[in-house]
């Protein structure tokens, strides 16, 4: 019994004692598969994508302090002219804000769904001046946030 417990003591230790391997910080990416599962019911189908990818530091091309645009998580909005507000030459006063709903028909209400979706009620947006914004602000999720991008497809019957 010493003798087996001996040999699996040895076993685990030379196994465990192995290196994890090392892959360079740039990532390799390899397509697998692509699967379609239809449930029946006609309302969940699923669209599975299996790949692979080897990367030395996990993040898949962005480092964590890769934030800055156009990798920023959210785009925020100039009140004068609708486009993205620039922090560099806009100031505070120039950011879309709740206040603007009753004169830009075309924001989404500050209601169900949209209060999440659309709209930060507590952003952590400072100025060069050291200012920091405490206001609720119109904004959309950047879609290059995450560095990759998965765009769905419907086939019409």
């Amino acid at each position: 019994m010493f003798k087996k417990l001996s040999v699996l003591f040895l076993t685990a230790l030379i196994v465990g004692c192995n290196e994890a391997p090392e892959f360079p910080n740039t990532p390799k990416i390899e397509f697998n598969s692509v699967i379609f599962r239809d449930v029946g019911n006609g309302d969940a189908d699923s669209l599975i994508v299996n790949i692979s990818f080897e990367d030395g530091d996990g993040n898949l091309g962005l480092g964590s302090l890769e934030s800055a645009a156009p990798y920023n998580q959210k785009n925020y909005f100039s009140n004068k002219s609708g486009g993205p507000f620039s922090f560099g030459t806009e100031t505070i006063d120039d950011l879309l804000t709740f206040s603007d709903i009753n004169s830009i028909d075309t924001l989404p209400p500050y209601s169900g769904d949209a209060i999440c979706l659309n709209w930060d009620t507590n952003p952590d947006l400072f100025f060069e001046d050291g200012t920091q914004l405490e206001d609720t602000v119109y904004f959309q999720f950047n879609q290059r946030h995450y560095n990759i991008f998965i765009l769905n497809f419907t086939i019409g019957d």
